[in-house]
């Protein structure tokens, strides 16, 4: 045992603080599959004494019914002997009602709750088969029925032991207090995660409504610059039309002086031809007198 207890300390030394946890939370879980191994073997026995009662008109219920029962049907089947690992064990009782341990702890609680309630309903009948054969609460002696299988040597050592481990665990404030430590160190630990879940919400949405500003403002830059794109179009359109009517006046204005050369031409002939009928009409005026 106390090899046992030296090898595991030296893998205690060497593990990680995950290893160690996770360990721990298998140690919780076969915990709790050996007791329900210890509730249906102890359902099993109460089944035994109810059927060797069956002949007899009472008997004494041996110590384990009595004194002993009650005890193992509130408290786990191993417990640790180190008291600085209450602290690990109660985060460890934390960790195992999470996922993806919750769904396997819930049917081991709900299997030994089954056997639980099969128990006290056996001693129930114990009780009032007593009341009824007896005629009191008090038991009259008779010769034993036949002897019903009896624990092994292990297992009664194991169950003083946890007994033992139970009482100095009720009666020790130490140990109390590293629980109440262990309490507050998982309450402060949940309240840093939803803080640092909530910034991180707080961080995610602070930049999606960045991602859309920026979405915005480049949708808006786009439509600019397709304004100015037909802007600039347009310009051009109009340079284009404008350019083409200087050149239609251009040419309009070449032509122009050929034709008032040709209006001269035709005053200056006009002029002569007066001139010439005008000095006629005199020259024959003055010849005639």
């Amino acid at each position: 045992m106390s090899n046992d207890n030296n090898n595991n300390n030296n893998n205690n030394g060497n593990e990680s603080p995950m290893d160690n946890l996770e360990r721990i939370v298998q140690r919780r879980f076969e915990e709790k599959e050996d007791l329900l191994k210890q509730l249906e073997f102890t359902a099993s026995l109460l089944d035994q004494f109810l059927t060797a009662r069956s002949g007899f008109e009472s008997s004494l219920l041996p110590t384990l019914l009595t004194e002993e029962l009650p005890s193992i049907l509130s408290t786990v089947s191993r417990t640790y002997e180190e008291p600085e690992t209450q602290v690990m064990r109660q985060f460890a009782e934390h960790v195992i009602q999470q996922p993806p341990h919750a769904m396997r702890l819930q049917i081991l609680d709900g299997d030994i709750a089954a056997v639980h309630r099969r128990i006290r309903e056996q001693l129930s009948m114990f009780r009032n088969n007593s009341t009824t054969r007896g005629g009191s609460r008090s038991l009259v002696q008779s010769p034993p029925p036949p002897s019903p299988p009896q624990l092994s040597l292990s297992q009664q050592q194991l169950v003083q032991q946890q007994l033992q481990l139970r009482r100095q665990h009720n009666q020790s404030p130490a140990t109390a207090l590293r629980v109440q430590q262990a309490a507050a160190a998982i309450a402060a630990q949940q309240q840093h995660q939803t803080q640092q879940q909530l910034t991180h919400r707080q961080q995610q949405r602070r930049q999606h409504r960045q991602l859309r500003m920026q979405q915005q403002l480049l949708h808006q830059q786009l439509l600019l610059q397709q304004q100015q794109q037909r802007s600039v179009q347009a310009v051009a359109n109009a340079n284009a039309g404008a350019s083409t009517f200087t050149t239609a006046t251009t040419s309009s204005n070449n032509q122009n002086p050929r034709r008032e050369t040709e209006f001269e031409l035709s005053d200056e002939i006009l002029r002569s031809l007066l001139e010439r009928r005008l000095s006629s009409a005199s020259s024959s005026s003055s010849s005639s007198t």
